[in-house]
């Protein structure tokens, strides 16, 4: 109705003017009947960022209306906070596939490493682009010391773009076990595949590496060769 349109606007308004005193009344406005005035006043939240509307939020992730749903995820992705961690981890589970793309991004943002889980569970999901932001996180996340099987088995997905994100994401783990894994993606046809070894290589800076990047200094994609003698280069400057 009008009432509720205009609490949507002034929601919207706040939202932009990014003052954190908002965050008192807009986490009132979370309670409202209306939908779409409590999915208006999460993204509002969101672009405050001020982490005391993480509670709040997280209730909003088991909302009846998708829309609401997919603005508290949103908004607990942009807030940062490891308390959202939970709530997260079960709209990994929700039956949208936006919601599930948005939490497994927020995931990546909030970078707690109790995520891994079902990050990795979501690297098998039926929908691609869950499955590209949840590898895409698990290399976003503090203390994960090892690479997770799956994600080590994405290097040889039929997705190009997974395998990409997958090599990424190794790279930024940073554990070298998984050399030999990368040294085999390699020898991939798509040259943005073997770029993405030659960078992740270059991360976990491994001397088992440096034949790969010998090989990928006379690679037919000048990208590549580049990249490869850039990082020999700087090895032997170290």
């Amino acid at each position: 109705d009008r009432d509720q349109a205009v609490i949507r606007m002034a929601a919207y308004a706040l939202g932009e003017l990014e003052d954190a005193r908002a965050v008192k009344p807009l986490g009132g406005v979370l309670g409202s009947n209306d939908p779409g005035t409590r999915a208006t006043a999460a993204w509002a939240l969101g672009e405050i960022e001020d982490i005391r509307a993480v509670d709040r939020l997280k209730r909003l992730v088991g909302d009846d209306d998708v829309g609401v749903r997919l603005a508290a995820v949103e908004a607990l992705g942009e807030l940062e906070d490891y308390r959202a961690t939970g709530a997260l981890k079960e709209a990994m589970k929700d039956k949208d596939v936006r919601v599930r793309r948005a939490a497994a991004h927020a995931l990546g943002e909030v970078e707690d490493s109790k995520a891994a889980e079902p990050l990795v569970q979501a690297l098998d999901d039926h929908d691609p682009v869950v499955r590209r932001l949840a590898a895409q996180s698990l290399g976003e996340l503090d203390g994960l010391k090892r690479a997770p099987p799956r994600l080590v088995a994405a290097l040889s997905d039929r997705d190009n773009e997974m395998t990409i994100i997958a090599a990424r994401s190794l790279g930024e783990i940073g554990d070298t076990a998984v050399v030999p894994a990368l040294a085999a993606a390699y020898r991939s046809d798509n040259p943005r595949v073997r770029y993405s070894v030659v960078t992740a290589l270059a991360e976990l800076e491994d001397a088992r590496g440096e034949t790969v990047l010998s090989m990928a200094s006379n690679d037919r994609d000048q990208v590549v060769r580049r990249k490869a003698a850039e990082v020999l280069r700087d090895w032997e400057d170290d």
